[in-house]
């Protein structure tokens, strides 16, 4: 039986720590892309997304009303500066009410308002794209149908 015992061969410790070295860095390196991959979303800027769905009414005898609400899921909170569309080929600025205030806080803020938009005939069925700019420079695009 002890013959039995020292013709076993098994890895030699060098190439075992190597191993263990190899799957401890490999494990370091996945938690470590989570943990900042989690944290790197809070720590960004604004990361401003619209909530839920645009309407725009067509107001007679023209212009037209759009409702929305925005979402921040970044730490930085930014402000609503201009808010614009395109009609017949005509760019359109809104006036946003309430005026004040127009700030989506940082870390989960909403901010609901209407934009209304004069001067321009809108067509019940027909989708607008909407572009809002906030005071970071940042732009977001919404497509909506008015009704």
């Amino acid at each position: 039986m002890n013959q039995y015992r020292t013709k076993r061969k098994g890895i030699s410790p060098v190439l075992a720590t190597i191993i263990l070295l190899a799957v401890t860095v490999a494990v370091g390196v996945g938690v470590a892309s989570y943990v900042f991959g989690l944290f790197g979303t809070y720590s960004e800027s604004a990361a401003i997304k619209v909530q839920g769905a645009p309407t725009l009414k067509v107001l007679t005898p023209n212009g037209g009303n759009l409702t929305i609400t925005l979402a921040n899921a970044g730490a930085q909170s930014d402000s609503v500066s201009t808010i614009t569309t395109t009609v017949n080929g005509q760019q359109i600025s809104g006036s946003l009410y309430p005026v004040t205030p127009t700030t989506v806080n940082g870390g989960g803020g909403t901010l609901s308002f209407n934009a209304t938009f004069a001067g321009a005939t809108f067509a019940a069925g027909t989708s607008y794209q909407v572009k809002i700019s906030f005071n970071s420079g940042s732009l977001l695009a919404v497509t909506t149908t008015a009704s």
